[in-house]
């Protein structure tokens, strides 16, 4: 049983830094790993710590691929108000992550429903 280790930290920048020491090591480990990555106010420390480090030459994301959490369904990834368009703003345009390994907006809302819709087409719970 795995077991779940909490910290306590400092502050947001200590958060940030330490997350991001974290994912450049599963980088350097295994440079195709795939990241999940959130939106809102709470990881835009995070994303600058690794813009910073990337500009450093400590992280090459040139092959990690990436998909977002959230997204609005329906809402253009180029919208002001989408998802992608804060990922872009905060991390992507950043860092030489190549666009064909970002999976987010409605193609991965549309990707999910269509997983559950085959999985109850064939009887499997969805």
């Amino acid at each position: 049983m795995d077991v779940v280790r909490v910290r306590i930290l400092k502050d947001e920048g200590a958060v940030a830094r330490s997350v991001a020491s974290q994912v450049a090591a599963l980088i350097a480990e295994r440079p195709d790993a795939v990241l999940g990555l959130p939106t809102g106010r709470t990881p835009i420390g995070l994303y600058a710590e690794l813009r910073e480090r990337h500009a450093a030459g400590e992280i090459d994301f040139s092959r990690v691929r990436t998909f977002n959490l959230d997204e609005f369904l329906g809402l253009p990834s180029n919208h002001p108000a989408s998802y992608r368009t804060f990922m872009d703003t905060h991390l992507f345009r950043h860092v030489n992550l190549p666009r064909r390994y970002i999976l987010a907006g409605n193609k991965t809302a549309r990707s999910r429903g269509s997983m559950h819709e085959q999985r109850g087409a064939n009887g499997s719970p969805p």
